[in-house]
């Protein structure tokens, strides 16, 4: 239950009384008190337009994205697009080497195959990325989702 609906439910002094540390104090008024810095949020966009690579039916998407400091992140991207006469292309990419995370954002080219019979073609296609993000040797990751429909060109 989040803090807002236990603050509802029971008042907010319950929510003041539960987040409360042992041995903290409350700063006196005029105090100024220091926090510190949340981490960057990661973002994920995906570019408007794919660039078709005709030799292979494959095609090359950039996505634009950053993570917070000392994450190591990865992207996934998943396409379906009809090429006509009822079939439907389906393909996957990655980046294959590990992202930069510096909570700045970058750009990464992720080239997607086919999967199955069909290649891509010139024309709309339906992306869908995912980001994950984690801090090294921990169990806490960012995960990240986008999606659009871009023009393969």
């Amino acid at each position: 239950m989040s803090a807002h609906r236990v603050a509802s439910a029971f008042g907010g002094a319950a929510v003041v009384a539960a987040l409360t540390i042992p041995g903290s104090r409350a700063a006196p008024a005029g105090e100024a008190v220091s926090a510190v810095p949340a981490a960057a949020a990661a973002t994920l966009s995906i570019g408007a337009v794919g660039s078709y690579i005709s030799a292979g039916a494959v095609f090359q998407i950039d996505l634009a994205f950053s993570c917070a400091t000392k994450e190591v992140g990865s992207v996934s991207v998943e396409v379906h697009q009809n090429v006509g006469q009822g079939f439907v292309a389906n393909g996957f990419g990655y980046s294959r080497r590990p992202l930069t995370c510096d909570g700045k954002e970058h750009t990464v080219t992720v080239t997607v195959s086919p999967m199955g019979e069909r290649g891509f073609r010139k024309g709309a296609a339906y992306v869908l990325a995912d980001l994950s993000a984690c801090v090294p040797n921990a169990q806490s990751c960012t995960s990240l989702s986008a999606e659009r429909t871009v023009t393969v060109r």
